[in-house]
């Protein structure tokens, strides 16, 4: 009887830990703080063109993102074995450091 109660009480706080990340999930977040007003003067010209070379990045990479999902459509064959070779590379990279 005892073994039985222990198991049960084991089998209760799983139960209460598992429903605590679906209570959490539940509220919403609290919103992001609001970003800080730009410098003045010649850091704003900075700060403009880096806003301007993360655009052109984050573009390049979502481009990047399509053509690579659109490939391993296409070719789900080939996009599995270049994923294969380059795990064997890196493994080997890994094994000779």
């Amino acid at each position: 009887m005892i073994a039985r109660r222990s198991h049960r009480a084991d089998l209760e706080a799983l139960a209460a830990e598992m429903s605590a990340p679906r209570r959490a999930a539940a509220e919403p977040p609290p919103p992001p703080p609001p970003p800080p007003p730009p410098p003045e003067g010649d850091g704003a010209g900075r700060v403009a063109e880096a806003l301007e070379l993360l655009d052109e990045l984050k573009e390049r990479l979502e481009d990047g993102f399509s053509d690579t999902r659109e490939f391993t459509v296409n070719h789900p064959v080939a996009a599995l074995s270049a994923a294969f070779l380059l795990g064997i590379a890196v493994g080997r990279l890994w094994r000779s450091a």
